[in-house]
């Protein structure tokens, strides 16, 4: 019975485990899309990697430049404007690491680093949520790294 009881344990802990992971996974598929798609012009798509409602956040902070945006459609808006002053590529090639991760029913918390082909690096934050079965960002946060003198 002892013996049983383990089984059982150790089999629901390694589904859990499983379902963890494949969120994550499912998660980092989501935010690289996000990326993507930004880069590339692909407006449609990158909107549809989003939450569209008024609580939606995007924050980035360089040396050069900060903004932050609040609500879908300004977020929407002042993307597209910005990204039109930049040709699409859609080569974009980024290595996110150090993912870190906390995962709730339908939230998501999510940091890592991101370093870009020119050698820059930055940290990221987002929070997702779950919408019809689907990851989506309601809030996007970056600092270039790079740009500041790290301790």
């Amino acid at each position: 019975m002892k013996n049983i009881f383990l089984c059982l344990l150790v089999v629901g802990n390694l589904q859990m485990i499983f379902a963890q992971s494949q969120e994550e996974a499912a998660i980092c598929k989501a935010i690289e899309e996000e990326t993507l798609y930004r880069y590339s012009h692909q407006f449609d798509k990158w909107a549809d990697c989003w939450v569209q409602k008024p609580t939606s956040f995007f924050c980035y902070t360089s040396m050069n430049m900060s903004f932050q945006v609040y609500g879908w459609s300004a977020i929407y808006q002042d993307i597209k404007e910005y990204a039109s002053k930049f040709s699409a590529d859609d080569r974009v090639t980024f290595q996110n690491e150090n993912y870190k991760f906390s995962i709730y029913k339908d939230v998501a918390w999510v940091t890592y680093t991101q370093k870009s082909k020119d050698g820059k690096q930055s940290l990221h934050q987002r929070i997702l949520e779950k919408v019809n079965k689907q990851w989506k960002i309601t809030n996007l946060t970056e600092v270039t790294l790079s740009d500041y003198i790290q301790r």
